[in-house]
């Protein structure tokens, strides 16, 4: 292990620049990042490797939106971090298009991008995790009933598919959804005097350090 600890090291520094060096660390050294120009260089110890990321692979992510209905005409900016934990270094984007603020978690191999999931941003700003954009979880007042709750929304116009019980009193609620509606039906749920709870449903990430990736990013 430390001969190839060894290794990947030698890699990384072989692949710096040698003027304007910066190299910032991350998850107490678990990871190392430096950036030029138009691409990052990545070091993810735990992994055991070290990859070389240029901005011309955008052009992957930007398929992986297409195949998901997504033109690339109506993406406005791309930003991209790394977040480094105990797993290793993911690549995630926030991707903002016609409006909508989307998030993406990926795995680089050295080669290509690996997308693990196509959810939305709750924010404009940071590292996002992600929010599942056709579900919600809810639990309605004591001596409530989900069904009032489910008439409720189809009378706002929401169409929902499937009610699953989680934990005692505590559903998630399964709807169709255009882009981040989401966020539209959680309000709705929150002005509902018969919802106790009202949440959305993120992705869960290990802990860990994230830097941002302005070599990667794109503005139109």
């Amino acid at each position: 292990m430390k001969k190839k600890l060894i290794k990947i090291l030698c890699l990384f520094v072989a692949c710096l620049p040698v003027f304007g060096l910066e190299v910032q660390s991350l998850s107490q050294g678990s990871c190392w990042v430096s950036s030029s120009e138009d691409s990052v260089q990545v070091a993810s110890f735990n992994e055991g490797k070290s990859y070389h990321i240029y901005r011309s692979r955008l052009e992957e992510l930007v398929g992986f939106f297409h195949d998901n209905g997504i033109s690339p005409t109506e993406i406005e900016s791309i930003d991209p971090y790394l977040h480094c934990s105990g797993v290793g270094g993911r690549v995630v984007f926030r991707v903002k298009a016609q409006g909508v603020n989307y998030c993406t978690w990926s795995e680089y191999d050295g080669k290509s991008f690996n997308f693990k999931s196509l959810d939305l941003s709750q924010y404009e700003d940071g590292l996002c995790d992600g929010v599942v954009p056709n579900k919600i979880i809810v639990a309605p007042e004591k001596d409530g009933d989900m069904k009032r709750i489910v008439a409720d929304l189809e009378d706002a116009g929401v169409v929902v598919e499937k009610v699953e019980a989680i934990f005692r009193d505590l559903h998630t609620i399964t709807f169709k959804s255009q882009k981040d509606e989401v966020f539209k039906i959680k309000n709705i749920l929150l002005e509902n005097k018969n919802a106790r709870i009202v949440d959305l449903v993120t992705r869960q990430h290990p802990i860990g350090d994230s830097a941002y990736l302005e070599a990667l990013s794109f503005k139109k």
